[in-house]
């Protein structure tokens, strides 16, 4: 049932951000669809269309997203891509749509696979490594050092000096484990990715007191929600969406 009502959704929110946005760009369209897609339909619109379809979409969005912690996940995210306070951009959420085009990883829906474990390892370390961060040196210390990590052109070491060595090169096995790469096209691989993933944390950050709480990164980290689950059911959904 959940499923149906969430394929339905999914449905009805693209309609209607055609529907509303009648003479704009596709990526106002696009970008209507997909926050409606994931908050359920918005009572300001519901209030232009009274057919029953979107009302029951509004509402059964609404218990999805109550209890769904990734798309309560990619809300947050979307909110302070939304907050002109927050430094987070939809070049964010798009750069790590266009990950997997970006790697040597294959092409099209064969680099989306291969991409996948890859997030579903580097999120739960993250998530791990991060979280003893934000315990032990407090929230300022965590959220500098995913900014600092969010730039381009970091490299090997900044992210032993993370993970820490003997955890970097067991997350370099896993991945090799699940994907069948080899350790070498790995390490050149995560200079890329890391700064794609810390970006989209970074979203959240305060553009005037960067001290202040992230939300994005927050719920990273607070959501009792595997850190790789959150990354990759993240990346399917939204990809998936953006594809239609």
């Amino acid at each position: 049932m959940a499923l149906q009502a969430h394929t339905h959704c999914e449905s009805s929110a693209r309609a209607l951000g055609r529907h509303v946005v009648r003479e704009g760009d596709a990526q106002k369209t696009v970008r209507l669809s997909f926050t409606l897609f994931f908050e359920g339909l918005q009572d300001s619109a519901v209030a232009h269309f009274q057919d029953s379809s979107f009302k029951s979409c509004y509402a059964s969005g609404a218990h999805l997203k109550d209890e769904d912690p990734i798309m309560s996940f990619l809300q947050t995210i979307l909110d302070s891509i939304e907050n002109p306070n927050h430094a987070g951009s939809q070049q964010d959420l798009s750069g790590l749509l266009n990950l997997a085009q970006a790697l040597p990883l294959g092409q099209g829906q064969g680099a989306q696979q291969n991409l996948q474990p890859i997030l579903g390892v580097l999120g739960a370390h993250l998530q791990d490594v991060l979280g003893q961060q934000q315990q032990n040196s407090g929230q300022a210390a965590v959220q500098q050092t995913v900014t600092n990590l969010s730039q381009p052109g970091i490299g090997l070491q900044e992210l032993e000096n993370l993970f820490g060595q003997e955890r970097f090169n067991g997350l370099i096995n896993e991945i090799s484990q699940r994907t069948g790469l080899n350790s070498e096209l790995i390490m050149g691989l995560l200079p890329m990715v890391i700064p794609v993933l810390m970006k989209l944390l970074a979203s959240g950050n305060q553009q005037t007191d960067p001290e202040a709480p992230n939300p994005v990164l927050n719920h990273f980290l607070g959501s009792g929600q595997n850190g790789g689950a959150l990354l990759t059911e993240a990346f399917q959904l939204a990809s998936r969406f953006l594809q239609r």
